[in-house]
């Protein structure tokens, strides 16, 4: 899977998490789970690796990262890739990131985009994120086909 090319998927609780996976799997595409932007304080790591293991676990079928976002914060991003995250995001200063690369390196991980990006679907309504999912997925699919047939037509 490219990541860049997957939609992302920011997520807040399990119901929404596995809404996103399920329908990632119903339309055999892959995507991207990662928390809401500045969610890392009220959700914590823990939470987060639980939630992202809990979801894989109820929707197996479903091909997909995790990436956990840790905002600015170089400690909880270091304590994320100690507790086996395996992809990250930090907007945190260069010199810090520039560290936090080596420890993921030496940790078999990654760190991912600082920023998800402005088309990411947010499922904080997670009575309705299947059908948001589901929406969002539809979408991306049509953008991607504009985008292949534009790119032939060249």
């Amino acid at each position: 899977m490219r990541p860049a090319a997957a939609p992302i998927f920011l997520v807040h609780d399990l119901a929404g998490a596995e809404a996103a996976l399920r329908a990632a799997a119903e339309a055999k595409r892959a995507i991207v789970l990662r928390n809401a932007p500045r969610s890392l304080g009220y959700l914590g790591i823990g939470y987060l690796l639980a939630l992202f293991e809990a979801a894989r676990e109820r929707v197996p079928a479903a091909d997909h990262l995790a990436v956990i976002d840790c905002d600015d914060d170089a400690a909880a991003a270091h304590v994320a890739l100690k507790s086996g995250a395996a992809r990250i995001a930090f907007s945190g200063s260069k010199t810090a990131g520039a560290r936090l690369a080596d420890i993921a390196a030496q940790c078999g991980a990654l760190l991912d985009s600082p920023q998800p990006p402005a088309n990411a679907c947010d499922l904080l309504d997670s009575g309705r994120a299947g059908p948001l999912a589901r929406a969002h997925l539809a979408a991306s699919s049509r953008a991607r086909r504009m985008k292949l047939s534009t790119k032939r037509r060249v």
